[in-house]
């Protein structure tokens, strides 16, 4: 039997008014799952922020040596306390002290790569 262009394919899907509402309403939990990536990010941008600013304070102004600096930055994030207290929910928590950690690890990586530049710190 032959079919006519009009008629739809076997193969293909068929669209029906009820599939194509479905793509545009978002379900509750793919709603909820969307506000905590970006109260995640968000978060993590805020602890990283104020964690490099914080470290780059405390160490602008003086020469310090690498045991020194590791140790602060250990000290920094060993507190309880987040750097930005009024993000509550866990995401958020979960976010500030991702981006805390992502902080420290470039500061003291960028600060080793000058003290290499320097030729400050030996042999690598």
């Amino acid at each position: 039997m032959a079919r006519t262009a009009s008629e739809p394919s076997s193969r293909q899907p068929r669209i029906t008014p009820w599939l194509a509402l479905s793509f545009v309403f978002k379900t509750e939990l793919e709603e909820t799952v969307i506000r905590e990536s970006e109260e995640y990010r968000f978060a993590r941008i805020e602890g990283y922020r104020i964690t490099l600013t914080r470290l780059k304070e405390q160490f602008k102004d003086r020469a310090v040596n690498l045991e020194k600096m590791e140790a602060a930055v250990i000290e920094q994030l060993a507190k309880e306390n987040l750097c930005a207290p009024w993000r509550t929910s866990e995401p958020e928590r979960a976010g500030c002290r991702a981006g805390m950690r992502l902080a420290a690890i470039q500061f003291l990586s960028q600060y080793r790569e000058a003290l290499r530049n320097l030729g400050l710190n030996g042999p690598a």
